[in-house]
């Protein structure tokens, strides 16, 4: 009997820190020649300027992801709103955007399921023409003026709205491995007695 409650304590030792520590989903990223910026314009869902509000990294999804809320001070393309949230990937290989808080973009955004979600969202990568605005005048020269966006939205509360999500799931699944511990520990210790 002591076999069987050390094998069963394993395997649901084993099965419990798979859920904790996932193995992730990883890309290799590979670009194709640079586009002009015409060409990254009609393939763009939305194509926007403005600043990085707050970066919210997601640490328990699989593809591991970024989201990014801006507020956008100009628009040329598919956003009409004055604040937006994109997706990107970590960095390293899965091609994700290293975005700063604080910092102003001129954002080529595209309309993916890449981020593991079950709608399309918008996403930015370092193969699209996403840069930083101060280096951006070359395309700010061929896209024109710009307008500013037409509706005033707030997404900074629901933003920070996940901030416990994470560690919610920490926690349900902590406490359900402290459970099972519990009852095998009264069984081996029932089954002693």
């Amino acid at each position: 009997m002591k076999k069987f409650g050390i094998l069963l304590f394993t395997i649901l030792f084993i099965s419990s820190s798979t859920l904790i520590i996932k193995p992730s989903v990883t890309f290799a990223c590979s670009c194709v020649n640079e586009q002009t910026v015409q060409q990254e314009f009609s393939q763009s869902k939305a194509v926007f300027s403005g600043k990085v509000i707050d970066i919210k990294t997601t640490k328990f999804s699989n593809p591991n992801y970024k989201k990014v809320l801006f507020e956008v001070s100009k628009t040329w393309k598919g956003i009409s709103k004055s604040q937006v949230i994109i997706k990107t990937g970590q960095g390293d290989g899965d091609c994700g955007f290293k975005f700063t808080k604080g910092q102003n973009y001129l954002v080529y955004a595209r309309s993916s399921k890449m981020y593991g979600e079950n709608e399309r969202t918008l996403t930015t990568t370092i193969c699209d023409a996403t840069k930083e605005f101060s280096v951006a005048q070359k395309d700010l020269t061929i896209l024109g003026e710009g307008k500013k966006p037409s509706k005033n939205v707030n997404y900074e509360e629901n933003f920070q709205g996940n901030i416990f999500e994470d560690l919610f799931k920490f926690i349900l699944i902590g406490s359900i491995c402290t459970i099972i511990i519990v009852i095998i520990f009264k069984l081996y210790r029932k089954k002693r007695i």
